[in-house]
């Protein structure tokens, strides 16, 4: 068995208790329903969900055909400027 390693957080009471019900009705405790996570983390490099910002909560300015035109060019200038180097 690898070395262990200790992980805290503090969570909203609530949220742990309605968990711990969760995970109890599908045979798991919370270390274990965790450590699920991890593995799954680490199995698909990144968050094993979906994690999406709605537009429009926040204040950011939408993408518009402008500004993707522009993203293009500062790539195909960069793309450029590796293919004249002389590295």
């Amino acid at each position: 068995m690898a070395e262990q390693a200790l992980i805290q957080f503090k969570a909203d009471r609530k949220l742990k208790e309605e968990t711990t019900k969760i995970f109890a009705s599908l045979g798991f405790d919370m270390s274990t329903a965790l450590r699920m996570f991890l593995v799954k983390a680490r199995q698909v490099r990144g968050l094993p969900f979906d994690a999406i910002i709605n537009e429009r909560d926040l204040n950011f300015p939408k993408i518009t055909n402008d500004t993707k035109t522009t993203a293009t060019n500062i790539r195909t200038n960069v793309d450029d400027s590796q293919e004249n180097s002389t590295d």
